[in-house]
């Protein structure tokens, strides 16, 4: 293979004449971008397109790929039934892709005929996949389809997707192109269908410069609050796209941007021959991740090493920390107090500002706080019954913290609660549900109280029993 090039799609189904009946005549720049588009894949021709899209069958912790020999699709869902398509499936690159992700450590589920009965779905072609090829197919549609959706994990991580998926297209030996499809804000303006937030058109200003400038950083630095706020749908299938172009010079460029109807749509394209060698991206954020890890350690105190420690050994062997080895990370001032007190311990681990794990003890179990904090760093690691295990390649993001618990009080009502000084425990017969104090996006002692309420399966709304207790936070 000589090149590739990627392209950067929206999928708006209003730019689809039967369904926007003329209002697709609003977002001309788009328009043109997808016939710029469809004359350049006429051009090349290629055997394969590779379809990213967001709106496919989506999982927390991995990537999914459609695995039978045909998929179908249409937009029925958008009141319009004769807009319809049906691709053939590349099914030996799609197992390679899927075989090249899995070997470095990434997960993805090849989604086939049984899987669907399994997880009670249906194969088939979505409107972010649909929308641009509808445009291509105007002009060529010689091609077999290797269908991609996006998955919960992190945007280093689908960048990471993207980088081991370029080996394998650069291996095939078939004419390749790849579509990333996605819109950008979602909040553009009062009357579009999110809640505006100022915050759109800066992200969607990064898009663009991101594309520009060739640098894909500017878009893996965003934080968890920034994407959130963004309210966007593109961001890890163009991120996937940037990865197929990680380590090699690229040409780049943004054909258009609008943001009618309070959603930003951009089109656009990279495009390398796979010969002129650049700086590799994934090095360079891997050397900056080691450095982040290795700060992050060193400044955290006693307790939260001892958590670390115990997280890293359990997640790469399956077993306990010993006593001696998990001692080693800390000073002899913090071990005394470690060895002679008791008391609950929470463990509460967060990845990129996201929770992945807590699990913790209200009152002391074991013998001292080191036995607390090991127990309960391995089931916030394992056991959490809302996440998966964490995994090795996990380990440098993980930010943790560990709680010390002081006695609970009973208390007479909620004016006896602070969000910020006091935990809750919410206690209705056999049902207990504890929240600690001091967590982002816990506002009032309603919410509070609540959550801890639903924590424990508490419907009513009076005659349970509330508790409160402080914390001593070790970070």
């Amino acid at each position: 293979m000589q090149s590739i090039e990627v392209f950067f799609l929206p999928h708006p189904p209003i730019a689809i004449p039967e369904v926007g009946q003329g209002r697709e005549r609003i977002m001309g720049k788009t328009l043109e971008g997808y016939r710029w588009v469809a004359q350049k894949i006429k051009k090349i021709k290629p055997e394969t397109i590779v379809m990213i899209t967001p709106h496919g069958h989506s999982f927390s912790n991995g990537i999914c790929m459609l695995g039978t020999p045909y998929v179908h699709g249409d937009l029925k869902s958008f009141g319009v039934s004769d807009v319809a398509m049906s691709k053939k499936i590349n099914l030996p690159l799609t197992h390679l892709i899927q075989m090249a992700w899995e070997e470095n450590d990434l997960v993805s589920l090849v989604l086939d005929k049984e899987m669907e009965k399994s997880y009670g779905t249906q194969v088939k072609i979505d409107h972010g996949a649909l929308v641009p090829l509808y445009f291509v197919d105007e002009v060529y549609d010689g091609y077999q389809l290797v269908h991609v959706t996006p998955c919960g994990m992190s945007a280093l991580d689908h960048y990471n997707y993207g980088v081991t998926m370029k080996d394998v297209i650069r291996c095939f030996n078939e004419s390749i192109v790849v579509i990333c499809s996605g819109d950008l804000s979602h909040a553009l303006t009062d009357d579009g269908p999110y809640t505006y937030n100022p915050y759109g058109k800066t992200f969607d200003a990064l898009v663009v410069k991101a594309i520009e400038n060739k640098s894909p950083e500017i878009l893996l630095n965003l934080s968890p609050k920034d994407i959130s706020d963004a309210a966007q749908c593109g961001l890890n299938s163009f991120l996937m796209g940037f990865g197929i172009m990680d380590g090699y010079d690229y040409h780049s460029e943004v054909k258009s941007y609008e943001g009618p109807f309070g959603v930003g749509y951009l089109t656009g394209y990279l495009v390398n021959d796979f010969t002129t060698l650049g700086k590799s991206k994934r090095v360079q954020l891997s050397e900056e991740a080691m450095k982040a890890y290795e700060d992050r350690k060193k400044s955290e105190d006693g307790f939260v090493k001892i958590a670390r420690g115990t997280i890293e050994e359990y997640v790469k062997t399956g077993k306990k920390i010993s006593r001696e080895a998990v001692t080693a990370y800390v000073d002899g001032d913090t071990i005394h107090e470690l060895m002679n007190q008791k008391s609950g311990i929470f463990v509460s681990i967060h990845k990129e500002g996201s929770l992945r794990g807590c699990i913790g003890t209200i009152e002391p179990v074991f013998e001292d706080l080191i036995e607390e904090i090991i127990h309960n760093a391995i089931s916030a690691c394992s056991s959490d019954p809302r996440f998966n295990p964490i995994e090795a390649w996990e380990l440098m993001t993980l930010e943790i913290k560990v709680d010390r618990l002081y006695p609970p009080e009973k208390i007479v009502s909620k004016e006896d609660l602070d969000v910020e000084k006091y935990g809750v425990i919410v206690e209705d017969g056999y049902k207990r549900g504890l929240l600690l104090p001091n967590l982002e996006g816990i506002e009032t002692v309603d919410q509070q109280v609540e959550i801890a309420k639903k924590k424990a399966g508490i419907i009513k709304k009076d005659g349970f029993t509330l508790y409160r207790f402080e914390v001593e936070r070790h970070i």
